[in-house]
């Protein structure tokens, strides 16, 4: 069995993957998130920004950040509909609401009003609720159009 690369964990669409390696590069992701944000928080204070608010460079680069790793969740994403059985269609969903509220979070202000946080709130729990269904949800535990079980 050859070794699965970087690549082809985080940045192909083909071939299916089951709950538990969901999972676990999901926590990959999530860490990665987390290391950047805190660097760009960090170096947000030491360039001056109160503790309680961020600058716009900081808001750009948290907004690169969650951008960036887009792609390589669309991707697991898409891998786990295919261990269901499934077609990229909620993948999509997914990656486009994740995107939407990264960009429509960056155009608010400090003061942004209920109607924003509805928004943003709104998408939230549709991505939390779509990613609780793909970590849970049953794969096929036989071959389908989209390859063999892991």
């Amino acid at each position: 069995m050859t070794e699965i690369t970087f690549k082809e964990k985080f940045f192909t669409t083909t071939g299916r993957i089951n709950r538990m390696t969901f999972f676990k590069r999901n926590m990959l992701l999530v860490l990665v998130a987390f290391l950047a944000f805190f660097v760009i928080g960090i170096v947000d204070v030491i360039n001056g920004s109160d503790v309680d608010s961020i600058s716009t460079t900081g808001r750009l680069l948290e907004t690169a950040v969650t951008l960036l790793l887009v792609t390589p969740e669309y991707c697991l994403n898409v891998k786990r509909l295919h261990d269901l059985g499934k077609n990229e269609i909620l993948a999509k969903v997914i990656a486009g609401t994740s995107a939407f509220s990264a960009l429509y979070a960056l155009t608010l202000n400090a003061s942004a009003d209920s109607l924003n946080s509805i928004v943003l709130i709104s998408v939230g729990i549709f991505n939390v609720v779509a990613f609780l269904y793909l970590l849970f949800a049953k794969g096929n535990s036989v071959a389908n159009s989209y390859g063999v079980a892991q």
